[in-house]
């Protein structure tokens, strides 16, 4: 049996537009650690789609969807034959589309 290669991960720019919002809300708050280390814990889990893209199931936005165990955040995605597409980072009482 052969390994597979994990699918390389890019963002979208609303993914990446998500991200800095998110940074955003905590430092608003003054939780300064929270607007730093909450974007960070969340791009290191896009990786791991990467590694399993198909783990996920696909979620009433039409598109696969994690959601994080440890965050209240659930990260949107396509899948090509390469590449795991980040579409959007939402929290999860948000509604999205």
């Amino acid at each position: 049996m052969t390994a597979r290669r994990p699918h390389g991960v890019v963002y979208t720019d609303d993914a990446l537009d998500d991200l800095d919002g998110i940074a955003e809300h905590y430092a608003a708050q003054e939780a300064w650690e929270a607007a730093s280390d909450v974007p960070d814990r969340i791009r290191a889990a896009a990786p791991l789609i990467g590694h399993q893209p198909e783990g996920w199931p696909v979620g009433l936005s039409g598109h696969r969807e994690r959601v994080l165990s440890d965050l209240p955040f659930r990260i949107a995605y396509d899948v090509t034959a390469t590449q795991v597409i980040i579409l959007r980072i939402k929290h999860t009482k948000q509604q999205w589309p």
